[in-house]
């Protein structure tokens, strides 16, 4: 605080103790550059490179060509087949929580009741009739509210895809439209069509 009032800046200035002058002479109101000292050390990375060579012990090439590294072969293929396997099981417990939001969608039932209710029954089943490995997998199943909640609005968007192309292709069409109001006083557009599947 009595360097601000002595120097009008907050930085740190070298003082002596009684006089207010630093150690090289000069006064409290000059200040000291930091900047132009040389305090860090800059150290250098070095990369190992890759040799023709490492192919005999069992290393490939790896990274850039300003940084080219070695890895391991045995590790790479380890890898691969983790991929593999992970990504086999992930496409099943896909299509699983596919299914399981169809269904929740004909039924018109809240979207948490995958969460709430299907998860849980199932655990409890796999526990009592199959092992362990079976309830690990029923985990693996996607079905929170947002989930199933996309999964339905790709689905029902796949359908209106699929509409849209056939009837592009048929030769003939015939629309109805028909507007009503519900018991809220809401009006609902009632579209109805005809057409000459080929």
């Amino acid at each position: 605080m009595d360097t601000w009032f002595r120097t009008g800046s907050c930085r740190k200035t070298k003082l002596s103790n009684d006089e207010g002058t630093s150690s090289s002479g000069t006064t409290s109101s000059e200040i000291v550059d930091v900047s132009s000292l040389n305090i860090t050390k800059k150290t250098k990375i070095y990369f190992r490179k890759y040799n023709p060579d490492f192919l005999k012990i069992g290393f490939v090439f790896f990274g850039t060509e300003e940084e080219p590294m070695p890895q391991c072969k045995k590790n790479l293929s380890m890898t691969k087949s983790v991929m593999e396997k992970s990504s086999k099981q992930n496409i099943t417990s896909t299509q699983v929580s596919y299914e399981l939001s169809l269904l929740i969608a004909k039924k018109g039932s809240a979207h948490t009741v995958g969460e709430e209710l299907i998860i849980p029954t199932a655990k409890i089943i796999s526990n009592v009739l199959f092992d362990e490995k079976c309830t690990k997998k029923i985990n693996e199943i996607p079905l929170s509210n947002t989930t199933v909640k996309r999964r339905i609005d790709e689905m029902s968007e796949n359908v209106k895809i699929a509409i849209i192309t056939v009837l592009k292709q048929s030769e003939y069409i015939s629309l109805q439209l028909d507007e009503s109001t519900d018991v809220a006083g809401q009006a609902n557009l009632l579209a109805f069509v005809r057409f000459e599947l080929n």
